[in-house]
């Protein structure tokens, strides 16, 4: 158990690190709310953004909501 607790914890910093250095959270801030939004704006792709973003709800570090269609 204490050696899956410290991959856990590893890949948690690694995606949190990765989600620095991209600015995810500085451009989810900045209104892009999409992982398409948030991939143009940190020049990364959509497949990576939204699997990194995925991780980071999972770990709770952000949260998902569904648009509203009004």
């Amino acid at each position: 158990m204490a050696i899956f607790d410290a991959l856990n914890a590893y890949q948690k910093t690694m995606a949190l690190k990765g989600a620095v250095e991209l600015e995810i959270f500085t451009h989810i801030a900045d209104g892009a709310t999409t992982a398409a939004e948030i991939a143009k704006k940190c020049h990364a792709s959509e497949r990576g953004v939204r699997i990194l973003c995925d991780f980071l709800t999972i770990n709770g570090l952000l949260t998902k909501a569904r648009a509203s269609t009004a």
